[in-house]
């Protein structure tokens, strides 16, 4: 109707008596859209057969589809185990269109298959459900009961327990000690208060930038910018000729173009362009969608996928390049040994995207001297900044670098933040007015691209009939995308960390990057850890199903002993206690307890299982990348309040705050005394990395070191003013703010001292790759020595977790029932704040191992999952519905100040205890209809690849017990 000349007075919906059922899978538990849906409804006559019975599957075409030989075939029949099959067998015939949305180079068949399986399954839960009597094991396949609320996902119904537990008790003036209260940003935050890099102030001349992306590969022709220009409040049009320095835009100078120029190969779909620019954000989105960019069709066929980029030999450093290895042990003697049991397999990857909140902005403006100012979030504050004026040509004092807080950032913001900056300077050069440049989440998600290496490996491992591995032997294939970004160093972790908490006597590892033409991966949180993790425990559950014991007892014989523990390249693991903290937390999880109680839940239910998985944890930090860890301490003499300068790019993990408390802790001043200030690179130049789970506690190591310098400056002072109390006949005591006004005045005086000490926290001597005449500066990165140098690391974080699922075997949708997370942090720099880096690491992990699939094109490269329709990060129902976290005391590093450890990736990697989980739920159920224990799911492990593994046959969709 049309609404203008309508009004729709009353709505009739008729009363209906009989039976209706809904059924859905969807993306997600919550916000997202079906994959596949069907509607149920029937009468039934005075015999109990069905009459008037009308059935419609949703998603399976561009229409709803009405099954009319369905409904004709069960008109009239009984409610029977042979009118069920006819049902199925109907249903089987129902056509399903092609959907290419999620076909990718790892799914090539895309969720076809999967659309079809859903809707036969729909048809038998429908059939279970008004079936007069079911047996007591098909119960579980049974649908919600009628009515709005008894219908809606039973995640909805559940309530959800959180219990964290964290260490209260410190050393004597330990930071962690000092209850600071919730994350200093926390209020502000939640209030809407907080200033982030788009909300800066930029005045009546402000202006605001979109960037203008290729919509394919090829070679760039021209960008038609007339139609846009005339557009209302447009500007002006940036491109590659605007550009006064070099057109580069990547860690690697050059190596990734800031904007495309007409003649050179667009490298990905997505890439930019220009910027258009106009005088609100507005307008220039509107002008935006007037660019016209002509791309002619590449020279050579473009490289998509990994089987094509090895086919082609198109490696990131050439078609000649081995790739990265090593070797520890002899690993082909350990796989001669015939007491040893060898499984072989192949494990696919398919990358995450970042997903931070807070797309990347930027807002530049003319500053004094000829200088231009940016605001924005990045994880390196230096860097970023030499990036920028590479592309200006410019010096480096020509620019400053002010870091706002980030809505998050997990690694998306150490590289791929650079065109922001780049484009947003540029533009205020040319311009000499402000320009705001704020990407959308689908250029964001297009730009950044799957972020997370894609890899394949196909690995051979030995173990003893008992589960011990004795030889690892794998060989992967990582897809880099079109430009190195920080690929090498990631792919060296995924290569030299497969070994976990592991003991592994015979490893061999050979690792190939591809030259492909999607966009560049780059840091994700836990990078190249998170996939090694994945590789190893798909070994683990593998060959425990290959020798008929548990995943947990491939694991405890595999485990790395209580002394002289080793990893991968052979540095010793101090303060290792991994062997203990299994044996405790198998006790205290009541693992064995919970095995049983699902063991019993599985024999009931045919079409629902639940498991448990224990999963240990060794995860490395070091330091080498964090050069540059400064702040500076300044005291107001007029109060003795105290405003900490920092490298603190904060991005939610609480870093300003753990300074706040040190430097509190250290000059023995109130909390409320204290202010932290986020990173400005004319104030502290040279920040150069914050991540890793590193940054903070280097940044309290130097705010100490600055704290201590100023108490020594001040020792002198106090000691005078000590004496001219005594003088005077009055109490012989001081306090800070006395002693502080007494430093600086007043005048005459002959105790004027320096209020402002800076420090930077420097790489102790076992962990600093020397400099010398015997140790000359290698040709190449650090990571790529051989042997690495001892204690390159400077500690590992350790730590159990023990995960429940439960899995609709007809659908693949599996719940985390329960999760038990401990994580060795030492001596907390703040209890609170880990425990909740902990939670939300391991719900980060259940996203990179469950529900984030990256969908690119295996065909032109596009990006289809550019948005939250397609991409699903984790929700809060995907939280375990209980979930028990805790910060394990009584082991703190020797090599740190505080004998602190950072948690804030490590907890990621347990994650993957769920998907071992699902594994051993779906062996169960292949068990129970006797099928083989082989099977492979890759990651990540959504419903879809689950329910592909269960392999459900037509056999097995039947009513009788």
């Amino acid at each position: 109707l049309n609404n203008v000349c309508f009004v729709l007075t009353r709505l009739v919906v008729p009363a209906f008596t009989g039976h209706f059922h809904a059924f859905r899978q969807g993306l997600s538990k919550v916000n997202g859209h079906a994959v596949a849906n069907s509607a149920f409804r029937t009468e039934l006559d005075a015999s109990g057969n069905f009459k008037n019975p009308v059935v419609v599957f949703g998603c399976i075409g561009k229409r709803a589809v009405v099954a009319r030989d369905v409904m004709k075939y069960l008109e009239g029949k009984p409610i029977v185990e042979a009118t069920l099959q006819g049902l199925l067998e109907a249903v089987r015939e129902v056509p399903v269109e092609r959907d290419a949305t999620y076909t990718t180079q790892f799914s090539p068949e895309g969720r076809d298959n999967y659309k079809r399986q859903l809707i036969v399954s729909f048809a038998f839960k429908w059939f279970a459900t008004i079936s007069p009597s079911v047996p007591q094991q098909i119960r579980s396949s049974q649908g919600p009961k009628p009515g709005f609320w008894e219908a809606r996902h039973e995640s909805m119904s559940v309530t959800q327990t959180l219990k964290s537990t964290g260490q209260l008790t410190m050393p004597k003036a330990h930071p962690g000690s000092l209850y600071v209260g919730p994350k200093k940003e926390a209020l502000e935050q939640s209030c809407g208060e907080t200033k982030y890099a788009g909300d800066m102030p930029m005045g009546p001349r402000g202006t605001h930038g979109v960037f203008i992306t290729s919509p394919t590969i090829g070679v760039l022709n021209r960008v038609d910018f007339t139609e846009a220009l005339k557009q209302e409040g447009v500007i002006t049009f940036i491109d590659h000729s605007h550009i006064p320095g070099m057109n580069s835009a990547s860690i690697v100078p050059g190596d990734e173009q800031l904007f495309v120029a007409p003649g050179s190969n667009v490298p990905y779909s997505g890439a930019p362009v220009g910027l258009i620019v106009a005088t609100t954000h507005q307008q220039a989105k509107t002008a935006a969608r007037f660019v016209q960019v002509h791309v002619d069709k590449p020279a050579d066929q473009p490289v998509l996928t990994l089987d094509e980029a090895e086919a082609k030999k198109a490696f990131l450093y050439g078609p000649d390049f081995p790739g990265k290895q090593i070797n520890v042990g002899d690993v082909d003697k350990a796989f001669k040994d015939p007491n040893v049991v060898v499984v072989t397999g192949r494990f696919q990857f398919g990358g995450q995207n970042n997903f931070y909140l807070e797309k990347h902005t930027c807002t530049a403006s003319p500053d004094d001297m000829g200088r231009i100012l940016v605001y924005g979030g990045a994880q390196c504050p230096d860097v970023t900044k030499t990036m920028t004026m590479i592309a200006l040509g410019c010096s480096s004092k020509d620019i400053v670098i002010r870091v706002r807080p980030m809505g998050g950032a997990f690694g998306g913001k150490f590289t791929k933040q650079y065109p922001c900056f780049c484009a947003s300077a540029v533009a205020c050069k040319v311009l000499g007015r402000p320009v705001r440049v704020a990407m959308n989440l689908t250029q964001d998600m297009g730009i950044s691209g799957n972020t997370r290496h894609i890899f394949r490996c196909d690995y051979r491992v030995a173990a003893t009939k008992e589960g011990k591995i004795v030889g690892f032997d794998n060989k992967m294939l990582v897809d880099a995308g079109c430009a190195n970004d920080y690929s090498d160093y990631i792919v060296d972790e995924l290569l030299k960390r497969q070994d976990l908490a592991y003991n592994v006597p015979n490893y061999r590892g050979i690792l190939n990057m591809a030259k492909t033409n999607n966009p560049s991966a780059t840091a994700n949180r836990a990078p190249g850890l998170a996939q090694a993790a994945a590789i190893t425990e798909t070994v683990v559950d593998h060959l425990a199903r290959e020798l008929g014991v548990s995943q947990e007892q491939v694991r405890e014989k595999s485990l790395k002993p209580k002394t002289g523990a080793k990893d991968q390249t052979g540095q010793t693991i101090l303060q290792w206690n991994v062997p203990d903290l299994w044996q405790q937390a198998k006790q205290e999880m009541e693992f064995t307890k919970r095995e049983a109680e699902h063991a019993v839940f599985n024999k009931a239910n045919r079409f629902k299982k639940r498991a448990t998985a224990m999963q240990p944890l060794k995860y490395a930090i070091g330091y080498l990348n964090m050069s540059g860890a400064t702040v500076t301490v300044n005291v107001n003499a007029a109060d003795g309040s105290v405003a900490v300068q920092t490298g603190c790019c904060e991005m939610g993990q609480g870093c300003t705050t753990k300074v706040l408390a040190t430097a509190a802790t250290e000059l023995g001043v109130p909390v409320d005394q204290v202010s932290v200030f986020y990173p400005d690179t004319s104030v502290l130049p040279n920040l150069q990395t914050d991540g890793g789970s590193a940054g903070a506690e280097l940044l309290c190591q130097a705010t100490k070191s600055a704290c201590e310098e100023l108490k020594a400056r001040l020792k002198p002072v106090e000691k005078e003013l000590l004496e001219e109390k005594r003088a005077k006949g009055e109490a012989v005591e001081t306090n800070w703010g006395e002693v502080c006004k007494r430093a600086f005045g007043p005048m005459p005086t002959d105790t004027r001292t320096l209020l402002s000490a800076t420090a930077m926290a420097k790489v102790p001597k076992w962990n600093d790759t020397k400099r010398s005449k015997e140790h000359p500066s290698p040709e190449l990165p650090y990571w790529n020595l051989d042997p690495l140098p001892d204690g390159m690391w400077q500690y590992y974080v350790t730590g159990v977790a023990c995960t429940d699922v439960e899995v609709d075997v007809l659908t693949g949708e599996y719940t985390v029932l329960r999760a038990d997370v401990w994580v060795d942090g030492g001596n907390s720099l703040s209890p609170l704040l880990d425990l909740g880096q902990a939670e939300g690491g391991f719900v980060f992990g259940l996203g990179t191992y469950c529900t984030e699939e990256i969908l690119l094109d295996p065909t032109d490269g596009r990006n289809k999952s550019e948005g939250t329709w397609n991409y699903k990060p984790p929700s809060n129902k995907d939280v375990p519905q209980q979930f028990n976290v805790k910060l394990v005391p009584g082991n703190p590093s020797s090599r740190t100040t505080y004998g602190s450890k950072g948690i804030g990736e490590a907890p990621l990697i347990l994650a993957y205890s769920a998907v071992s989980a699902v594994k051993k739920a779906i062996l169960a159920s292949r068990q129970e209809r006797g099928l083989s224990s082989q099977f492979t799911l890759d990651s990540p492990a959504t419903p879809a690849r689950v329910q592909g593994c269960m392999e459900v046959a037509a056999k097995d969709l039947t009513l009788q017990g």
